[in-house]
């Protein structure tokens, strides 16, 4: 063996079609400790999905775990989507990167589910459970007592919700 440095005759290339850039991009980044676009994504998926799970829970308890159960495969494979269709990554980060948007709209929600419900705009079990779970054993009772009349009201009334 000789002490001569290599020359380029003696160095050997291999090219391995399956590595593209973003995957050798994503391997850096990975040897350098910092997460992913991948990874990124799939966490503002998971927390979506989290919080979709989270606020079906509060109207159905065997729905809202059905999602919550799944939250992170569904992550998963919607991320991996998205690497592969910009399409779908543009969707994803379109949904995902509104800032407060969602959480000021879920708020919003659980302020007037319950008075469409009391006002029999939407169906009782969308609106009481948000109230119910949140409110004061008193404020339950008399929210339950206004519940009832209103109901009563309206079937006396013949359903019509806005009498």
């Amino acid at each position: 063996m000789s002490d001569k440095p290599p020359s380029d005759q003696d160095t050997v290339f291999t090219f391995d079609p399956t590595v593209t850039v973003p995957k050798a991009r994503q391997a850096a980044s990975a040897a350098r400790g910092a997460k992913t676009v991948h990874e990124k994504r799939q966490e503002r998926v998971y927390s979506l999905i989290m919080k979709v799970g989270t606020t079906a829970f509060a109207v159905n308890q065997f729905d809202g775990l059905c999602i919550i159960e799944r939250a992170e495969e569904a992550a998963e494979a919607l991320a991996t989507l998205a690497d592969e269709n910009k399409g779908v990554a543009k969707v994803i980060d379109n949904m995902t990167l509104t800032g407060g948007y969602l959480t000021v709209a879920a708020v919003i929600l659980s302020m007037i589910a319950p008075i469409l419900a009391y006002h029999g705009i939407i169906p009782q079990k969308f609106g009481l459970p948000v109230i119910a779970a949140t409110a004061p054993e008193s404020a339950q009772a008399v929210l339950a007592a206004q519940m009832a009349e209103q109901m009563a009201r309206q079937q006396a009334d013949g359903g019509n919700p806005a009498a």
